[in-house]
């Protein structure tokens, strides 16, 4: 770990720089990559050491109303109503215009074709000179089924962040070394690879910049047991997360 925090470190001091002052092959961190970055990962399997894994990041598709991934729809929110009173300061109408504009805001999406997901995916990969593994790829898949379908934006596109990535290099160097390949798909043999490695996580924004950085709800579902994330998983690693949008609406049904 002391290893990875020191490029963490080394990246962040480069983001700083001016380019002509950046050392060799730290040109791409500027502060306004770091910002589409986000977050710095790196695993150790079996003795092999790899990092600068970085979250993929594409501004033409993405969760953004008119600019969606492929095979993904938003499902905005309706706000609770509640009676507010309008005073000289705010009128009904900015209040009308306030609701709007958060029952537009969508806290969820849904993968409505997880083929052209999966396609959206792998052309990513292929974008950043990687190549989207066929055990990655089931693992996303099982993990959006598992998830009804139904995802947090905030967790942003299943499978892109720098955690799923290292995984990802985890399964190709696996096959690699034992000189197999990945068809037929043995899931077994990719398990011990996964219990032979440990994956790590930092920050590259915001105040806690440098900071482990525990995987969000889609990397910890991806990244199930036994894998070892040694920088931690979020609360709702594992749960269902359609469930738990099942639940909330119908609590909201018996509010109104």
């Amino acid at each position: 770990m002391t290893t990875f925090q020191n490029k963490t470190d080394l990246i962040l001091t480069e983001s700083q720089k001016t380019p002509k002052t950046k050392s060799p092959g730290m040109k791409k961190y500027t502060k306004n990559a770091l910002k589409d970055f986000a977050a710095h990962a790196g695993y150790l399997h079996n003795g092999s050491y790899q990092d600068e894994f970085v979250n993929f990041k594409d501004k033409n598709q993405n969760l953004a109303p008119g600019k969606l991934f492929p095979g993904v729809e938003l499902l905005p929110q309706k706000t609770i109503e509640i009676n507010r009173p309008a005073g000289c300061w705010q009128s009904k109408r900015s209040y009308d215009i306030e609701d709007e504009f958060r029952n537009n805001m969508a806290n969820e999406y849904q993968v409505q074709d997880t083929s052209k997901f999966i396609l959206g995916l792998k052309s990513m990969y292929e974008k950043s000179g990687q190549t989207l593994h066929p055990m990655t790829q089931r693992l996303v898949e099982e993990h959006i089924a598992h998830n009804g379908n139904i995802l947090p934006t905030m967790a942003g596109i299943a499978g892109l962040h720098a955690e799923v990535q290292a995984l990802n290099k985890v399964f190709i160097e696996s096959d690699e070394t034992s000189g197999q390949s990945s068809a037929p798909l043995n899931p077994a043999r990719y398990a011990r690879a996964i219990l032979q490695s440990s994956i790590f996580t930092k920050r590259l924004t915001t105040a806690n910049a440098g900071k482990d950085f525990p995987a969000c709800h889609n990397c910890s579902g991806i990244i199930r047991s036994p894998a070892n994330v040694i920088t931690g998983m979020v609360g709702s690693a594992s749960s269902n997360f359609s469930a738990q949008r099942s639940k909330r609406h119908r609590s909201q049904s018996l509010s109104e």
